[in-house]
């Protein structure tokens, strides 16, 4: 294992004196790699000096190849799909465009049209899930504020008919992350507030703020909201609340689970309000650099 695994073991364990749990790559004497899963408790005197460890580290090599097997299947499938759905849509697009369609036959192929939206987008879902769980990032300097002006001009370029407001309390957010995953969270943010609110008159406001130890990034739209009976299910794998069919009739409801399972990686708290018929709010509390 890196270097850092084992820094950041003895850390938790050793000076934080809490559980630690992980997954650790061994090798057996005759060269045969193996997979186990670290529990290590520290156990303290009284006086809260560490005593001994306990450790229960259990073979989990057959687990591992199951969702290795996994991941590459979903990515080999999502390949191979994801150009014969595009090329679909092309067609699907250019024949609606055609003249002499009579009003059935153009109905039929918008709602074809949508449907394999709705599937292109569960596709790139499932690939973003598959590298998110099979790849290690690598973490990097970055400037929030940055990456969410980058993101916000490419929304605006995406969904025109929109208005997008940034606003932010400092001139520069540091950060040591992934840029990857920082944009993955902060693009299905903004854009699952522009999917669902109104095509002209829609409006999102994404601020940024300096706190004493931690960066506050706010996501405020002015959409159709989420019923409060949905709102606790909806960071949920493939859950989409009641009434998203009104603005998205085909949709992979992936898109905050992602939010919610990279938050959980990167130690960020994800908070959602919403009220129905007046929009929903979605708040990032960011740990700042020390």
């Amino acid at each position: 294992m890196p270097e850092e695994f084992y820094e950041e073991m003895w850390r938790v364990i050793k000076k934080d004196k809490k559980p630690f749990v992980g997954e650790v790559k061994n090798v057996k004497k005759e060269g045969r790699e193996y997979w186990q899963e670290l529990h290590i408790t520290p156990i303290l005197y009284a006086a809260g000096e560490i005593k001994f460890f306990i450790a229960l580290e259990p073979n989990i090599t057959e687990r591992k190849r199951r969702e290795q097997f996994r991941d590459e299947f979903i990515s080999m499938i999502g390949h191979q799909l994801k150009n014969p759905v595009t090329a679909l849509r092309w067609t699907l697009d250019m024949l609606s465009r055609t003249g002499g369609l009579n009003a059935k036959q153009r109905d039929a192929l918008e709602t074809l049209y949508r449907e394999t939206g709705g599937l292109r987008d569960l596709i790139g879902d499932l690939l973003v899930l598959a590298r998110i769980e099979n790849v290690e990032f690598k973490k990097e300097p970055i400037d929030l504020a940055d990456e969410v002006e980058g993101i916000i001009e490419a929304m605006r370029r995406q969904y025109p008919e929109r208005t997008f407001s940034f606003e932010k309390d400092a001139d520069t957010f540091p950060l040591i992350a992934s840029r990857t995953l920082v944009s993955q969270v902060v693009t299905n943010i903004i854009g699952n507030a522009a999917d669902y609110t109104d095509h002209a008159a829609g409006r999102i406001e994404v601020r940024l703020r300096a706190e004493t130890h931690a960066y506050t990034f706010l996501c405020k739209d002015n959409g159709i909201g989420i019923p409060s009976e949905d709102q606790p299910r909806i960071f949920s794998r493939f859950f989409r609340a009641s009434n998203a069919a009104e603005k998205k009739p085909a949709g992979s409801g992936l898109g905050l689970f992602i939010v919610k399972m990279i938050c959980d990686d990167l130690g960020w708290g994800v908070r959602l309000t919403s009220v129905p018929g007046k929009g929903t709010e979605i708040t990032l509390t960011i740990p700042a650099l020390s």
